[in-house]
């Protein structure tokens, strides 16, 4: 039994995954590595009146007390350092998505965590939706021809009591993408998506990734900047579509509303289940769907379409030249294909309200004048 662990990053995310640890498994002991936020955080933890946690912002201070487990919750960027430093001292770990931003690293972490024998995963929390499952069963009887998936967040919305504002620093196909991924992962187990384009709207920042999988035609509609959250499956046109914008939503089953049931323990609950069963129980590795592994494909995928959306905003920021930052269209672009690109080089910008996402769009155009 894992009675130590260590989370890493202090966002808001990284709360909730602290909530349900504890409420799922109280007598845990969570090393809580915060840098950003430190104080804050203290303050959360007082205000919740959490005592079995023991915060840091010192990720030497975490690794020295060997805790047994580890969670991944840093900025996507970080992933993969995270992951191998766990994977070397031979500590089990389980990362947010991405767990890396390239395939040849993938391919690194997955021989790494083979050779030293250490469990290692990516929380696709959909996997273990009740509802999801439910869903599953009405395809079971179903020719899909084809399959729409809708992704879509306003930019700013309150979510467990906290403001969410999308992850922008996160390139938005290993981001939102990696999420649908992990949806028809679950649904057709055996087989594999292919893409043939992606599709950009920039007036209102939209991306269709249009795919196959089998005979069946796909399309993945995703934004960051939508008027209000947007979780849908539609199928064949509409035939059967769950809606889950608002867990655990309903089915839509031939103009039938079906309201979607809880059942057994929600979804985050049930991956820490799994994740502290295959530590315990090795054997169970090779089939946990967590186990990166299995998800290797989704990193080539997320990289493809990155390459094939980034071709479109190119097309798109130079139509609008010249660029002025005061442009709603021109900034979106700009806080979109850059912001990512930057922040995975290590410079890090603010730009979570217009003020900073204008003083950010200013700072590229200048960048961008001073190379050309």
């Amino acid at each position: 039994m894992v009675n130590l662990l260590c989370l890493l990053g202090g966002g808001r995310w990284s709360r909730v995954l602290l909530s349900v640890l504890l409420e799922s498994y109280p007598d845990l002991t969570v090393i809580w590595v915060t840098k950003n936020g430190y104080a804050a955080n203290v303050n959360w933890l007082k205000s919740q009146n959490i005592n079995n946690v023991l915060i840091t912002p010192e990720e030497d201070l975490a690794w020295s007390l060997s805790p047994q487990a580890v969670i991944v919750a840093t900025s996507s960027s970080t992933h993969s350092k995270y992951i191998k430093q766990a994977i070397r001292l031979g500590i089990p770990v389980l990362s947010e998505k991405p767990f890396t931003l390239g395939v040849s690293e993938a391919q690194e972490l997955i021989t790494l965590g083979k050779l030293n024998k250490v469990a290692v995963g990516v929380n696709f929390e959909f996997i273990y939706a009740s509802y999801l499952q439910d869903f599953a069963s009405y395809l079971k009887n179903t020719a899909v021809s084809t399959l729409d998936l809708i992704w879509q967040d306003p930019f700013c919305e309150t979510r467990h009591g906290e403001k969410k504002i999308g992850d922008i620093y996160t390139p938005l196909m290993h981001d939102s993408f990696q999420h649908c991924w992990s949806l028809l992962y679950f649904l057709f187990p055996d087989e594999t998506l292919n893409i043939t384009s992606v599709t950009y709207n920039e007036e209102n920042s939209v991306a269709v990734v249009e795919a196959t999988l089998g005979a069946k035609a796909i399309n993945i509609c995703l934004s960051r900047r939508a008027s209000q959250r947007t979780r849908k499956i539609v199928v064949n046109g509409g035939s059967i579509v769950l809606d889950f914008a608002s867990e655990p939503g309903n089915l839509l089953v031939e103009q039938k509303v079906i309201q979607n049931q809880w059942r057994g323990d929600r979804p985050l609950c049930s991956v820490f289940n799994s994740f502290f069963k295959v530590i315990k129980e090795p054997q169970l590795l090779q089939e946990w769907p967590l186990n990166i592994c299995n998800c290797f494909a989704v990193i080539g995928l997320s990289v493809q379409a990155t390459e094939l959306l980034e071709q479109t905003q190119k097309g798109c920021i130079e139509k609008r030249y010249p660029l002025l930052a005061e442009d709603r269209v021109t900034r979106n672009l700009l806080v979109d294909f850059f912001l990512p690109k930057l922040t995975a080089m290590g410079e890090y910008h603010q730009a979570s309200d217009l003020e900073e996402q204008i003083a950010f769009s200013n700072h590229i155009i200048n960048m961008l004048l001073s190379t050309s």
